[in-house]
C-alpha cells in the first residue's frame, strides 16, 4: 500500500465546521456529528439543483448528490438547523434558482424538446404541447417530506423537461414515517448513482395520460431524520429500516447516530443569550447567504468538475484501503462490507460539493481529504448503528430498570416489540434471561392466578476483598458491619471470642427483621455427614475455607465450609430461605438447615483451618423464580430413594465424565469404610439410574477394580 494509504485524522471541511460551530453554540448541543451530516446535505443541494456533474476518468460523468440518515434524541436541534438553512443560508440561492435559473433553463430546453418532437413542421403547435406538458407536471418543489412513486416520477419528468433541478426528499421522524414512504424509498435506491429510474408499465386511459419519455438524469438528495428509539424499536419500523440498508442504503448514505442527548449545561443566562445572538455569527451567515446566492447562476448550471489524475489515484487508493478492511469482516457482516467497499463513491460526490462551493472546476486534495474525513466519521456512526440492541436486550434492560413487577399487558403497552404470539413472547423472555445471565441481570418470574409477573435486578460481581460480614462478642447485639478480604476469614477458625454473620443488621441488632439485604458468602455446617477430605473432594474446584468446630473429633468430623459467591445477592427473607433450600438439595452431603436464616450466627473456634483456592460459586442456577433455576430443576434427578451423596453424583455425571465420577463415588465409599460387596451394589445401583449407564464389563474392570485396589492399600491416596 502506498504512502497515501493513511486516511486517518484528515481535516474536515473548514466552512462546514464553522457552520457546525454555530449550530452547536445556538442549540447548546455538544455532539457535532448530527450537524455535520445535516450541513453536508444542505450544502450538497446547491450543485445538485444546478445539475453539476463530476467528470472522473474511471467513472465518467456522475451527478453530485447526497443521501443521509441522521438519528439523534428529540430536542437535539434538527428544527433549528433546518430553519437556519432554509430561512437564511440557502434562502437567496433558492429564490434566485426558482425565479431566474430554472425559468431560463426551462425556456431553452423546452424549445429544444419542441423542435425534437415537431413532426408536422408546426413548431408553434409543438411548442404549445410541450409547454402544456411541462405545466401538467406540476410545480417544482425544492424539498418535500413524503412522496409516492408516481409523484416522484412526475416531478422527475418536470425536472427533465426543465433540464435543471434535483429531487430533494427530507423525511422527518423517520421512525414514524418509514413504512408509509417505502414506495418512495424504493425509487430512491435507483436514483442515487446517476439519477435514472425505470418507468413502470401502467394502463393508459383518458384520465391517466403518459408523459412523453425523456432521456436524461435527475440528481436525487435524501435526508432521513429521527430519534433512535422510534426507529430502532425492534418492531416493523426497525425491520423495514434494516431491509433498506441491506438492499442498498448502507452504501449510499452518510450516517449520523447519537444515542443520548449531550446538551451543554450553562448556568449563566447572559452567556447563553450571547451564544444565541452572536453578531459575528450573524454576520458570517449573512455573508455566506450572499456568497451561495451568487452560485444560483446560469454560468454554474451544468458545470463539470474535473477529477485530475493524482486525485483519481488517491481516491482509488482510498477505495482499496476500504476494501482491504472489508476483507477482515465476517462473511455474515454483509451490510458493513457493502458500506465499506462503496464508501469511496459517496466520498467522491461530497468532494464535488466542496469544489463547487469554492467555484472550482477541479477537485483538489483538500476537497477529497475533507470528504474522506466525514466519510470515516460516518463509518464509525454506521458501526455504532449496527451494534444496536436486540429486542431481548432491550427487554432485559427494561425489566432491570423497573422498580416493580410487570405483566405481559404492561410490556405490550410500553414496548412496541413485545407483540405477537404467546410463543414469540416466551421466546423473547428466554432470550432476555440468557442475555441477563451473561450480563449480570437476573430475571425473575412468578405466576399469580395464571398471570405471569416479571422483574429483574442487576447483580454486582463479588470482589474477594469485599466480603460482607458482621461480628460481635454478644449473642444478639453489637454486630458491627464489616467489609473484609476473603482470606482474612481464616481468623474465625483461629479464635473462640467472636460470633459472626454473613449479613449486616440495622442498629447492629441480630434478628431477622433487622437483616439488611446483601450477602456474598455461603456457609455450611457439616456434622458427621462426610469427612473433611471427602468434602474437599466433592467440592473440588471451589474457593473455600474449612475450619473445624468445637465438637470435631478424628472419628466424627464436624466443620464449617465458607464459600464466596460469584455475585452479591439481595434477597428478601422468604426468597433467601428458598435459595438456601435449593442449595441444600444440591449439596452432596447433609448440612445444618438452620443456616437458611439470614440472622443465623456462627461462633469462632480455635481449630484446624484450611484456605483452598478455586473458583467462586455460581449462584445463578439456585435463585428462586428464575429461568436458570427452572432449567436446573428440569434436569435434576429427584429420586427420593437416593441419598444426598448419590443424588449429587447422579446430577453431576454426564456422558463425558461418567467413568471418573463413578470412580470418585466408589473411592468415597471406601473412605466411608464400606466393603467391596456393598460398594459394588451401590455403584451398580447408581449407574443404573444414569441416563446412559456404563456396561457391566466396564464397571467391573474399571470402577470396582479401582475400589478394590484402594481397599487393599488402605491408608494410601489413590484418587
Amino acid at each position: 500500500m502506498s504512502e497515501m494509504s493513511d486516511f486517518q485524522n484528515l481535516p474536515l471541511h473548514e466552512l462546514s465546521e464553522k457552520l457546525v460551530d454555530i449550530q452547536t453554540e445556538r442549540t447548546q448541543t455538544e455532539d457535532r456529528m448530527f450537524f455535520r451530516i445535516l450541513t453536508a446535505y444542505h450544502l450538497s443541494k446547491i450543485p445538485s439543483m444546478l445539475q453539476v456533474k463530476i467528470n472522473s476518468p474511471d467513472r465518467g460523468k456522475i451527478p453530485i448528490n447526497f443521501y443521509g440518515i441522521n438519528l439523534a434524541p428529540s430536542g437535539h436541534g434538527k428544527g433549528y438547523t433546518t430553519n437556519m438553512f432554509e430561512d437564511a443560508i440557502l434562502s437567496e440561492f433558492v429564490s434566485k434558482f426558482m425565479h431566474k435559473v430554472m425559468p431560463a433553463q426551462a425556456e431553452n430546453h423546452l424549445e429544444k424538446l419542441a423542435v425534437e418532437r415537431d413532426i408536422n413542421a408546426n413548431i408553434d403547435e409543438s411548442r404549445n404541447r410541450v409547454q402544456s406538458e411541462y405545466e401538467r407536471a406540476g410545480v417544482y418543489t425544492p424539498a418535500f417530506d413524503s412522496a409516492t412513486s408516481p409523484a416522484i416520477k412526475q416531478l422527475r419528468h418536470k425536472i427533465l423537461m426543465a433540464n435543471i433541478g434535483s429531487l430533494n426528499l427530507e423525511i422527518d421522524e423517520i421512525g414514524s414515517n418509514i413504512v408509509s414512504n417505502i414506495d418512495a424509498l424504493s425509487v430512491y435506491l435507483e436514483l442515487y448513482d446517476i439519477g435514472k429510474v425505470k418507468e413502470k408499465l401502467i394502463k393508459h386511459t383518458a384520465e391517466s395520460k403518459h408523459f412523453v419519455p425523456i432521456k436524461g438524469t435527475t440528481p436525487a438528495n435524501l435526508m432521513m431524520f429521527g430519534t433512535p428509539t422510534r426507529l430502532l424499536n425492534a418492531a416493523k419500523e426497525e425491520e423495514e429500516f434494516y431491509n433498506l440498508l441491506e438492499t442498498g442504503y448502507a452504501r449510499r448514505c452518510f450516517f449520523g447516530y447519537t444515542r443520548t442527548s449531550s446538551k451543554k449545561i450553562l448556568h449563566d443566562a447572559k452567556a447563553a443569550y450571547e451564544a444565541l445572538t452572536s453578531q459575528s455569527n450573524n454576520t458570517f451567515i449573512q455573508k455566506l447567504q450572499t456568497s451561495l446566492g451568487n452560485l444560483a447562476s446560469n454560468t454554474f448550471a451544468h458545470m463539470e468538475v474535473q477529477v485530475p489524475e493524482d486525485i483519481a489515484i488517491r481516491l482509488i487508493d482510498y477505495k482499496l484501503t476500504c476494501e482491504k478492511e472489508a476483507e477482515t469482516l465476517s462473511e455474515y457482516d454483509e451490510i458493513r462490507k457493502a458500506e465499506l467497499t462503496h464508501r469511496y463513491f459517496k466520498t467522491l460526490k461530497l468532494a464535488g460539493t466542496y469544489a463547487v462551493l469554492e467555484g472550482a472546476t477541479e477537485i483538489n486534495k483538500t476537497h477529497l481529504d475533507n470528504a474522506i474525513a466525514l466519510a470515516e466519521l460516518s463509518g464509525q456512526a454506521f458501526n455504532e448503528l449496527q451494534r444496536r440492541e436486540k429486542p431481548y436486550v432491550k427487554l432485559a434492560k427494561y425489566l432491570r430498570d423497573k422498580d416493580h413487577e410487570v405483566t405481559h399487558a404492561d410490556m405490550m403497552e410500553e414496548l412496541p416489540f413485545f407483540r405477537g404470539s404467546n410463543q414469540y413472547k416466551q421466546d423473547l423472555i428466554k432470550l432476555a434471561a440468557g442475555y441477563g445471565y451473561k450480563h449480570n441481570i437476573i430475571l425473575k418470574n412468578q405466576f399469580v392466578n395464571a398471570i405471569e409477573f416479571l422483574s429483574a435486578t442487576s447483580l454486582k460481581n463479588t470482589n474477594l476483598d469485599e466480603m460482607i460480614i458482621s461480628s460481635s462478642k454478644d449473642l444478639a447485639h453489637g454486630y458491627q458491619p464489616k467489609i473484609i478480604p476473603f482470606d482474612k476469614l481464616v481468623n474465625f477458625g483461629k479464635n473462640d471470642v467472636y460470633n459472626w454473620c454473613n449479613h449486616h443488621f440495622r442498629d447492629g441488632h441480630r434478628q431477622e427483621d433487622n437483616a439488611l439485604k446483601g450477602f456474598n458468602l455461603l456457609v455450611f455446617d457439616v456434622e458427621k455427614s462426610v469427612s473433611i477430605d471427602m468434602a474437599k473432594m466433592l467440592l473440588d474446584g471451589y474457593k473455600m475455607i474449612i475450619y473445624t468446630t468445637k465438637r470435631h473429633t478424628s472419628a466424627e468430623h464436624r466443620y464449617r465450609v465458607i464459600i464466596p459467591m460469584n455475585y452479591t445477592l439481595e434477597l428478601e427473607q422468604d426468597t433467601y430461605k428458598e435459595f438456601m433450600k435449593n442449595l441444600y438439595t444440591w449439596l452432596p452431603f447433609d448440612s445444618d438447615t438452620q443456616v437458611g436464616q439470614r440472622a443465623r450466627k456462627w461462633s469462632c473456634h480455635n481449630g484446624q483451618v484450611e484456605l483452598i483456592d478455586g473458583e467462586l460459586f455460581d449462584v445463578l442456577p439456585f435463585i428462586p423464580q428464575t429461568q436458570k433455576n427452572e432449567e436446573r430443576l428440569t434436569h435434576t434427578i429427584t429420586d427420593n430413594s437416593l441419598t444426598n451423596l448419590e443424588r449429587w453424583f447422579a446430577n453431576n455425571t454426564a456422558e463425558g465424565n461418567r467413568s471418573n465420577q463413578l470412580i470418585k463415588y466408589a473411592l468415597l465409599l471406601v473412605d466411608a469404610g464400606k466393603n467391596i460387596a456393598d460398594i459394588g451394589s451401590r455403584v451398580e445401583a447408581l449407574n443404573n439410574k444414569l441416563p446412559d449407564p456404563l456396561s457391566q464389563t466396564e464397571l467391573q474392570n474399571t470402577i470396582l477394580r479401582s475400589a478394590a485396589t484402594k481397599i487393599q492399600n488402605k491408608g494410601k491416596t489413590d484418587v
